[in-house]
């Protein structure tokens, strides 16, 4: 049976698989209502979930948490006490999308002290949402994209070094470390630890 995922990337964990393609279905359903030929990147998650996806979305005076749904009201706040930070704003209004979006049964929470980016979650209701985040923000198309143009732009021989990129080398790391990460984030407008994580769950790093 083949990959739903595009070559050569596969998920066997079904509840990560579901996230992922939750992620993908919402990303098509958010551009077809938008008009647009292609996912704009970074993705505009705050806009299309007040707009294409109908939820409502704001921020709240919270101390216990940085952001929750009720998704049978379809219902997303964010804290204010992270306003300020733009990247973990949009970690965790993806996350609450997820909540949302998987259309979980129970109102839900990220606590201010939870590892956001930490694969080594208990709560699969938690773990589906973070993959859910990743994968909305980071489409796997864009991300295999981003690694040809941030090759591209520092010089580097596009198919030699990505190749040389899926081993693990002294000279891969220090490029994982120095160039490709830190051009992710800035590319997808997530903070390190979110391209960390959707690099580590992809198998493309140790995670």
């Amino acid at each position: 049976m083949s990959s739903p995922l595009p070559f050569p990337f596969d998920e066997p964990r079904r509840e990560d698989l579901a996230a992922e393609l939750a992620a993908r279905d919402c990303l098509e359903e958010c551009r077809i209502k938008a008009g647009l030929k292609r996912i704009p990147i970074p993705v505009p998650v705050e806009d299309w979930i007040e707009g294409a996806l109908e939820i409502d979305y704001g921020f709240e005076e919270l101390t216990d948490c940085v952001g929750y749904a009720m998704p049978q009201e379809r219902v997303i706040r964010i804290a204010n006490m992270v306003a300020h930070d733009d990247c973990k704003v949009r970690w965790t209004a993806a996350h609450e999308l997820g909540h949302v979006y998987i259309e979980s049964p129970e109102e839900t929470g990220i606590l201010p002290g939870d590892p956001l980016y930490s694969s080594l979650y208990e709560n699969a209701s938690e773990r589906q949402a973070e993959r859910f985040a990743a994968a909305f923000l980071m489409p796997i198309e864009d991300l295999v994209d981003s690694l040809f143009k941030i090759s591209s732009d520092h010089g580097l021989e596009c198919f030699k070094t990505i190749t040389s990129l899926m081993r693990r080398t002294s000279r891969t790391e220090d490029l994982w470390r120095r160039v490709f990460v830190p051009g992710m984030a800035r590319h997808f407008n997530v903070a390190i630890p979110g391209v960390l994580f959707r690099l580590g769950e992809l198998r493309l790093i140790d995670g």
